[in-house]
């Protein structure tokens, strides 16, 4: 790569949250860009323009502003405005203007999106919620995952792992980590601020961070702490806590009419004890007595209102109406709840788990993801929505319990199951309702693990830091490296943040000018560390040996550390044509 075409501009289309956030990473990894949007917000504009970006109002579909960005010797081009049908638009204007030119796209439809990367040449077309859901799953169940994808039909996961003295990995070496199903990525060690490509010969230390790449069931052997609170076992009938759910269901299955007309019937009755015991001359039990012998209307005769004064039996007569009224306003609700639970199950919605599950607060698109995600990671879940005509509200009910109202309410929280719950996932579009719902969640059970999506990141950390939540992210830090990285080079798989470094994990053939070159050293030649290779498209991924001879057909997984000073550009890899980027 020339001089200039390493200083060549990286185009920007929009200047919200992800490209705000696309354009803050370009610059501290040291890569000019060129800003194209419509609008943007006065503080993010002047944030950028002191980077170094250059910025340009104007719609990015007209020829004249993609030209006046620099698109004819632009290293790459990021579309990620708010609108699936002008990303579609700007991309096709900038491969008719340049078909080479690689193009990044942000597509919320993600069907549409692999049909754009297989058909139009798309270098990546992706969702942001497909991106942050994995990180927001695996921040619910404690562990840190930092990226997942399928490799030879298996779920891949990236994870960060600190080696405290209890770690199996402490003084083991990094060349011997295969045998625990696990590749470095990337290697921080104990004191260092920025991680980097492992070395075969280190050794770990307690305090290193390692970035760890293997199956789920590795990653978890590696982390036996138990991902789920303790799930109870399912009480019997007579079990007390098995009343007391049944009946705050029916409670709650009511509406506030009816449980304050109970309410105020109660409570007449239960005045009548002292009515009729100072009248009669009765004890407090023989009113008690004769008040629910009267309600109930089963009059045993021991005591009567026969030789009482009229008022009184005027009384009396009203007790019990008032009697039949409570009885058949308790029937109902009741027969209500019967019938509620009985059509729950004939249209497939399920119930709220009993305790060790995992809600997710927001059923948009990211809540939707996440749930997908953590079910197939084996979680209970739930789910709560204040909007019971959502887009994916109806939908989800087939499959998730779902609980209609605002989580901020006790009482909504409540109903979902927050005081046996593993965790709660706040992932609504509103920062504020976010961490409102991540506080409440937290004082009503302490002892769960509480995840808020918080757009803005550096208001995360400091939510982090001084308030009760234990991870603060937003989908925009997680999906913008995976952007970035994209426009750098093809076929990515993952890419996340350490510090000042951005650390790609890719799939890449050798090619006739890497070939007979071993593992070493294209890790010194072109710094790609290879984690696995695959000699034909038959063969699964299997691990290579430092000093085996790569053959110019073989496919690689590899990792890649990025900094501001990375000499990395140009070793760019070429991506193998049957690759299929989840």
């Amino acid at each position: 790569m020339t001089l200039s075409q390493r200083d060549a501009p990286v185009i920007v289309c929009g200047l919200g949250q992800i490209g705000f956030r696309v354009v803050e990473l370009l610059q501290q990894l040291g890569t000019p860009v060129s800003v194209l949007t419509l609008e943007a917000r006065a503080e993010w504009r002047e944030a950028v323009e002191s980077g170094g970006a250059r910025v340009i109002l104007g719609d990015a579909r007209h020829d004249e502003r993609l030209k006046e960005a620099g698109i004819a010797l632009a290293r790459a081009i990021v579309i990620v405005t708010d609108h699936d049908v002008a990303n579609i638009e700007i991309a096709l204007d900038a491969k008719r203007l340049r078909p080479e030119l690689p193009v990044v796209l942000r597509l919320f439809d993600q069907n549409l999106a692999r049909q754009m990367e297989a058909g139009f040449d798309i270098r990546c077309a992706s969702a942001v919620s497909a991106l942050a859901a994995p990180a927001f799953a695996g921040a619910a169940l404690g562990e840190r995952t930092l990226g997942s994808f399928f490799l030879d039909g298996r779920p891949m996961v990236i994870g960060k792992h600190t080696v405290d003295p209890a770690s199996p990995l402490a003084g083991l070496g990094i060349s011997k980590m295969g045998r625990n199903g696990l590749d470095v990525v990337a290697h921080r060690p104990a004191g260092h601020s920025a991680a980097a490509l492992p070395e075969s010969n280190a050794m770990i230390e307690v305090g290193d961070q390692l970035f760890l790449l293997g199956e789920k069931s590795d990653w978890e052997r590696l982390n036996p702490v138990a991902r789920f609170a303790p799930v109870p076992s399912a009480p019997s009938p007579f079990s007390p806590r098995r009343w007391k759910t049944a009946l705050r269901r029916i409670w709650s299955g009511s509406s506030l009419t009816v449980r304050s007309i109970f309410i105020a019937l109660n409570l007449v009755i239960l005045l009548s004890v002292f009515v009729f015991s100072r009248t009669m001359n009765l004890s407090l039990v023989d009113a008690l007595y004769f008040v629910l012998t009267t309600v109930t209307t089963v009059g045993y005769g021991d005591i009567t209102l026969l030789k009482a004064p009229p008022l009184l039996k005027l009384y009396g007569c009203l007790i019990m109406l008032i009697g039949s009224a409570t009885l058949a306003i308790l029937y109902s609700m009741v027969t209500g709840y019967v019938v509620a639970e009985r059509f729950q199950r004939l249209l497939g919605r399920g119930r709220i788990p009993e305790g060790g599950h995992v809600i997710v607060v927001g059923a948009g698109n990211l809540g939707v993801r996440t749930l997908e995600e953590l079910r197939h990671a084996g979680a209970a879940v739930a789910a709560v929505d204040r909007d019971e005509k959502g887009d994916f509200v109806a939908t989800l009910r087939t499959t998730t319990p779902v609980v209609v109202g605002d989580a901020r309410s006790e009482s909504v929280l409540q109903e979902a199951g927050v005081s046996l719950a593993h965790a709660v996932v706040a992932v609504t579009g509103d920062d504020a309702v976010n961490l409102g719902v991540a506080l409440l969640a937290k004082k009503l059970n302490p002892n769960a693990r509480v995840v808020a999506r918080l757009f803005d990141a550096g208001f995360a950390r400091k939510v982090e830091r001084a308030l009760e939540v234990d991870v603060a992210m937003g989908s925009a830090q997680v999906a913008a490296p995976l952007f970035v990285a994209s426009a750098f080079e093809d076929g990515v798989r993952a890419a996340f943040l350490s510090g000042g470094t951005l650390i790609t994990v890719l799939e890449c053939v050798v090619g006739e000018s890497r070939r007979g070159l071993t593992p070493a050293r294209l890790r010194t030649d072109a710094g790609l560390q290879v984690l696995r290779v695959r000699t034909d498209a038959a063969s699964p991924f299997r691990a290579a040996g430092e000093d085996e001879e790569l053959s110019s057909e073989w496919t690689l997984l590899a990792a890649r550390v990025r900094g501001p000073n990375s000499s990395a550009d140009s070793q760019s890899a070429s991506r193998p044509p049957s690759s299929n980027l989840s």
